[in-house]
């Protein structure tokens, strides 16, 4: 288990080995051999009763089957979607938007008055939180820090999330349950496990879901090529671009260059929900994806008091436009939408320094 190298330990078929020779010869446990270092959510066999615990809590390492699963519907999804990162726009009528994303963790978490679960009790009240139509689409995000995402594993289970999130019919990406370098194969293996299992149970509960594909090595994107093969119901999923080592521009193309693979591989089509990946947008559109990329930058620019223009020359830039304390900024989210979406169709570099938020304006964020 990790202590004499790949060859010798008894998950390599599910594992696939370390991605790193090295690592690969002496056996991940050995590389974090330290108990100092080791985090509550850490699957490390150097803390056996930890480990042995963590492999109860998904039903072990083994076994990565679960049952159908209900895919979110890609029919009517647009190239664009814009995420909502809190209700500070405020709009007087409800958003020009047919689709909006909105965190997961910004409708499910710890509630004020104490205990966990929806923020909302039904859609239409959290269609006026955020001054949305009542036709308007709406795509719970799942990537986030893993704080909430451990929470949301704690609770979701004992607090009948899944249901709740199925009474308001949303749809769901799956939490991006992290795949770390730096811990031990089994950590790994633990959270895509934990992928499949709540995909399982918001599917069984009614909820549209789209699987999040974490992936490092070959043989963990041999394993979606292989799940999604025998998974023919799975339209849609998701990957994101824009935390950790896949911010970086050469390991987020190495892995969008993978994703590309496994598009050709599958042999049906899939949808793509692309999150924070605006510089791949022109690319998916060169090799005929079926795609939607979803991020907040139009949000942010607005909440930044930033209207994006497109100069003379073709270039965009973001022009300051003074607001009054508390004012609300939804005609500057409308208008960067417009051109935003108009920048990603020419390809052009979106401006990437955003301006900290003026402590004298007030964010009605949750």
């Amino acid at each position: 288990m990790g202590f004499s190298g790949c060859i010798n330990c008894k998950l390599l078929k599910q594992c696939g080995g370390h991605q790193h020779p090295i690592i690969c010869a002496i056996g991940c446990a050995n590389f974090t051999s330290g108990t100092k270092t080791v985090h509550t959510d850490d699957m490390n066999p150097n803390c056996n009763d930890q480990f042995w615990m963590l492999w109860d809590d998904v039903g072990g390492l083994v076994d990565y089957s679960v049952g159908p699963l209900r895919s979110i519907n890609p029919i009517g999804l647009p190239r664009y979607v814009p995420q909502l990162q809190g209700r500070h726009l405020r709009p007087p009528r409800p958003l020009d938007a047919d689709v909006v994303a909105l965190r997961l963790f910004q409708v499910v978490g710890l509630r004020p008055g104490g205990g966990y679960g929806l923020k909302y009790s039904t859609a239409a009240e959290l269609r006026a939180a955020y001054h949305l139509s009542p036709g308007t689409r709406v795509i719970l995000v799942g990537v986030d820090e893993d704080a909430p995402l451990e929470r949301f594993w704690q609770h979701h289970r004992a607090q009948r999330v899944c249901e709740a999130l199925a009474n308001l019919g949303l749809e769901v990406t799956i939490p991006n349950y992290s795949f770390f370098t730096c811990v031990p194969r089994f950590q790994i293996l633990r959270n895509r496990k934990r992928i499949l299992l709540t995909a399982e149970r918001l599917s069984r509960a009614g909820v549209q879901v789209a699987i999040h594909l974490n992936a490092i090595t070959e043989a963990d994107w041999a394993f979606w090529l292989t799940f999604l093969r025998e998974h023919t119901e799975v339209a849609t999923v998701a990957l994101e671009f824009q935390t950790g080592p896949l911010a970086n521009r050469a390991l987020g193309q190495q892995v969008f260059d993978a994703l590309d693979e496994l598009i050709d591989s599958v042999g049906r089509p899939l949808h793509m929900l692309l999150v924070g990946a605006a510089r791949f947008y022109l690319q998916a559109r060169e090799r005929c994806w079926n795609f939607t990329l979803i991020d907040s930058k139009p949000f942010m620019f607005a909440q930044n008091r930033r209207v994006l223009e497109k100069g003379r020359c073709g270039t965009y830039a973001l022009k300051l436009v003074p607001t009054q304390p508390g004012s609300p900024v939804y005609h500057l989210f409308e208008a960067n939408l417009n051109v935003y979406e108009k920048m990603l169709l020419a390809g052009a570099e979106s401006p990437r320094e955003l301006p900290r938020e003026d402590p004298n304006q007030a964010a009605f964020l949750l």
